[in-house]
């Protein structure tokens, strides 16, 4: 029997493109614009919270796949990095609405070697919900994992 689970966000605009949003528990965040989109700076921007939100969700995978392998790590830090054309936002026919590209380097503190990294990155990149999402939009996804 499939274990589905139910996400929900409540958000909110009340002024400008500053938007609040409460999730379960009334945990709280905000996304914003930086000044020079009109915005206030004030949270990351909605495309900075995907890269969060891809990032995020890596490191709540790693583990899950790690136990399963047997593979024994410690810290993990993550860089991401999307390449957007702002022109597909502004309507500019032909030129994609979302990134066209995300860079993402991932440092595992381990003793295990190179051929067992790559297999935990390659198990962790096709179980990962938010990198499914990138790659099902057609995101060219380039990914570097090495040890811390």
């Amino acid at each position: 029997m499939a274990q589905t689970l139910k996400i929900a966000i409540q958000s909110r605009s009340p002024y400008g493109i500053k938007t609040e949003h409460t999730t379960r528990r009334q945990v709280k965040f905000r996304t914003d614009e930086p000044p020079a989109a009109g915005g206030e700076g004030s949270g990351p921007s909605p495309l900075e919270a995907a890269l969060a939100a891809l990032t995020g969700c890596l490191a709540v995978v790693v583990p899950l796949v790690a136990e399963s392998m047997g593979f024994q790590h410690g810290a993990l830090a993550f860089a991401a990095e999307g390449v957007f054309d702002r022109d597909g936002m502004l309507g500019v026919p032909g030129v994609r609405r979302h990134f066209q590209r995300v860079e993402l380097d991932v440092a595992v503190e381990t003793d295990e070697p190179q051929e067992r990294l790559e297999q935990l990155a390659l198990q962790v990149e096709d179980r990962c919900p938010v990198h499914n999402l990138f790659t099902a939009a057609g995101v060219e996804m380039r990914s570097v994992w090495h040890r811390a």
